[in-house]
């Protein structure tokens, strides 16, 4: 997925009542895109003091994957399997 473009239709910032970014309309990749109509990302507080940045909870609602996408994530040795919901 490296070198792959990206594209976000808007972002948002929400600081109170704790930090988040949501971003909406976002499409990676160009043949075969994985598209999501929501994008959201709650960083662990403390980690924003840190050079890496983790996250407390990531959350993709309309999301599409392509059929190749979790061998493609796979094969660069980065994916790591998430919890997902209904």
């Amino acid at each position: 997925m490296a070198g792959e473009p990206v594209k976000i239709g808007t972002v948002n910032l929400t600081l109170l009542p704790a930090p988040q970014l949501k971003f909406e309309k976002v499409v990676i990749g160009k043949e075969h895109p994985m598209r999501a109509g929501v994008i959201k990302a709650t960083p662990v507080i403390t980690s924003l003091l840190e050079d890496r940045i983790s996250l407390k909870d990531l959350a993709l609602e309309n999301a599409t994957f392509p059929r190749n996408f979790s061998r493609r994530c796979c094969r660069q040795g980065r994916a790591r399997v998430l919890r997902t919901s209904a």
